[in-house]
């Protein structure tokens, strides 16, 4: 795995609140989960309330 995967890749996570903001900004687009390249799509995991090095 030399590119995805492995004990010190990194992931890409967005959290679901904020699909509610490009919603209103974009309304006539399609915002399926995954639309931001991201590879989580998480729920109460919001900048403001965790840190790098955080373990989930």
């Amino acid at each position: 795995m030399s590119v995805h995967g492995g004990p010190d890749k990194a992931i890409y996570a967005y959290p679901f609140e904020h699909y509610d903001y490009w919603r209103r900004k974009l309304p006539d687009m399609d915002l399926p989960w995954g639309m931001f390249g991201e590879n989580l799509t998480t729920v109460g995991l919001l900048e403001d309330e965790i840190n790098i090095g955080d373990r989930l």
